[in-house]
């Protein structure tokens, strides 16, 4: 099981962010499959049935020290309170939603693509257009090496549709994250580098030097 130290959009949200793979994969095929916990219910409680499936996940989280009259104790807080990484098949996760208690408050993200969207779309067309989000593994590798390095500081906020018509892509060449590929935005006149995950999530890095990343186009 992935576990490290990380708000997500709307699930019917539509994407144009061309990060997001194909749809037309089987449904036992395994990939990253960022899911909603829905109702605001515990994302440790599902981390422990996952452990027990053997199922492997990403779930950001902080060490946070709780103090209970004379003793205390260091505990793992989620990032995302509402948003786990699975890395299955849909059917395993499908079934998994059905039959485990502790799971069936997972729910896959979904998005229509812009080449099916049009005006006046009933409920029915728009379901029937929706698209379970899949994180590539490149991508999904990368995510998790930058939020689980504990040597830089790091914010994760949601994802903008707006970040897909800014900045300039970008590789990391020094420093812990060499190699890493992000994304260079001006946002309020302040710049950040960016490290996106599937529309979903970005990480934004701390201040970092020109000579510290070259760009790629």
């Amino acid at each position: 099981m992935t576990d490290a130290s990380s708000q997500t959009t709307n699930p019917r949200q539509t994407h144009t962010h061309n990060s997001i793979p194909s749809y037309g994969s089987s449904s036992n095929d395994v990939h990253w499959f960022p899911m909603r916990v829905a109702y605001d219910k515990d994302v440790l409680t599902i981390c422990l049935a996952l452990n027990e499936q053997k199922i492997e996940y990403f779930l950001p989280t902080d060490d946070a020290v709780v103090v209970n009259g004379e003793s205390t104790k260091v505990v793992k807080k989620p990032k995302l309170k509402d948003l786990i990484f699975v890395h299955s098949t849909k059917s395993h996760l499908t079934e998994l939603k059905h039959k485990n208690t502790k799971c069936r408050y997972l729910r896959f993200i979904t998005y229509i693509p812009y080449s099916e969207i049009r005006n006046g779309m009933t409920l029915l067309e728009r379901s029937a257009s929706n698209r379970i989000i899949i994180i590539p593994d490149a991508e999904m590798e990368q995510f998790i090496k930058v939020v689980s390095n504990d040597k830089i500081n790091i914010t994760l906020i949601p994802y903008s549709e707006t970040f897909n018509h800014i900045g300039r892509k970008i590789r990391i060449l020094q420093g812990p994250l060499e190699d890493c590929v992000g994304t260079l935005r001006r946002i309020k006149n302040n710049k950040h580098v960016h490290i996106d995950c599937g529309g979903i999530v970005t990480v934004q890095l701390g201040y970092m030097r020109k000579e510290m990343y070259e760009l790629l186009d």
